[in-house]
């Protein structure tokens, strides 16, 4: 099994600021053997974690985010995580400022001998926040 976590710091809000929308992107730099026909789709888990320990790779997420990847194309991939990002600030304290999440096929392995990745940039990632001030 394969997973790969990513964790960004939350910017602090201007007062009277309001979060309309936040996309989640990352660039996917290659794919080894069938993972999407094999494991299904890159799916975001919405989770929350201090250390990169077995419950922050098997732990039970807060909440799906989405499918962020669906296809083999190398291209950047991207998912609206706005509601996820939103539960972050109303939980900014026990979360320590972090919006967190794990991504991750459906399937771990199909033990077929044949190794079915999917390549992320350590250093595509981006948390791209859109808000307003009244």
């Amino acid at each position: 099994y394969v997973r790969l976590l990513v964790s960004f710091q939350l910017p602090t809000l201007p007062t009277g600021a309001a979060v309309e929308r936040v996309l989640l992107t990352g660039s996917q730099d290659s794919v080894s053997g069938s993972p999407y026909t094999k494991l299904g789709v890159v799916k975001a888990q919405h989770v929350t974690f201090m250390t990169f320990d077995s419950a922050a790779f098997g732990g039970a997420p807060l909440v799906t985010a989405g499918d962020f990847s669906a296809n083999a194309t190398v291209e950047q991939k991207s998912l609206d995580v706005t509601g996820s990002v939103a539960d972050d600030y109303t939980n900014a304290g026990p979360r320590a400022g972090r919006s967190q999440y794990r991504l991750e096929f459906p399937t771990g392995t199909n033990n077929d001998g044949v190794r079915d990745m999917v390549y992320f940039s350590r250093l595509g990632f981006s948390l791209t926040l859109t808000y307003h001030v009244e």
